[in-house]
């Protein structure tokens, strides 16, 4: 059996000044004019979309933005994996909802570290490292 959680995500980002985004895995590719469902919802400038990429520029503290709402198999697909650059160092949270945890809040989130190198970097977040998250990875 497996269990289907949904998923809606995204980073809560504490530093740096700017952000850029290029996505993979249950894949957004920014390829078209569209932001394809994202929304910033607190503290960042309006998206643009232009070469693959979902820009903003942070404009205070606190701030989020918010994703579609996707279904996948979490036991399947532990890591979310994204792709990020910035030129300030700092961290972020990947947000996740689930029919047995509901709700985008505090608890629902694993937490990574962005360098900020201004050069793209590739961050995988483990989300089993919640004990939130709904499925245990497959052996």
């Amino acid at each position: 059996m497996t269990t289907s959680c949904r998923r809606a995500v995204l980073a809560a980002f504490l530093a740096s000044p700017s952000i850029a985004f290029s996505a993979d895995a249950v894949r957004w590719s920014f390829d078209g004019a569209t932001a394809e469902g994202w929304s910033p919802a607190h503290r960042l400038s309006s998206f643009t979309v232009t070469g693959g990429l979902l820009q903003t520029t942070i404009t205070g503290s606190d701030p989020y933005m918010i994703g579609p709402v996707v279904r996948f198999d979490s036991a399947a697909y532990p890591y979310v994996e994204l792709r990020l650059r910035s030129a300030g160092s700092g961290g972020g949270e990947v947000f996740f909802s689930s029919s047995q945890s509901p709700g985008i809040i505090a608890g629902n989130s694993v937490p990574f570290v962005l360098e900020g190198t201004g050069a793209f970097e590739r961050i995988h977040v483990y989300m089993p490292g919640n004990p939130r998250w709904p499925c245990r990875p497959r052996a």
